[in-house]
């Protein structure tokens, strides 16, 4: 009888801190990192928010810092909707705008292009 308790000891005391261990990494790997949301495309530029999805204008285009080009990106057919990219480069980044072919008063901000870790965005990502 002593040998069988000081067996299962053995046995069961090794598997118990085996599974505690397993139960203890399982718990540490579990992310506390929020959802993402809109905010979370956002950059901080020259103290202004931009998000993809923003209205773009004139305003915008200014907000942003000193252009080093604007051109034309290219055509994008969506929906059987023809859209004009604009891609409008500055030091660090490019901004990308899309008008509906003919219709500039509902300009939008389509992609933010981050080309160095100096751009801060809301979650601190380089």
């Amino acid at each position: 009888m002593i040998v069988n308790r000081y067996f299962a000891s053995i046995v069961f005391v090794p598997v118990l801190m085996v599974l505690s261990c397993i139960a203890r990494a399982e718990s540490s790997t579990e992310s506390t990192v929020p959802a993402l949301n809109e905010g979370d495309f956002s950059v901080l530029l020259n103290d202004y928010a931009f998000t993809p999805g923003d209205t773009w204008s004139n305003e915008s285009f200014v907000r942003a810092g000193k252009a080093l080009s604007s051109v034309l990106a290219g055509e994008v057919a969506i929906n059987n909707q023809q859209y004009n990219y604009f891609q409008h480069s500055y030091d660090g980044f490019e901004l990308f705008s899309a008008a509906a072919v003919g219709d500039a008063s509902h300009t939008v901000l389509a992609e933010i292009l981050l080309e160095n870790a100096n751009v801060p965005t809301s979650r601190n990502i380089k």
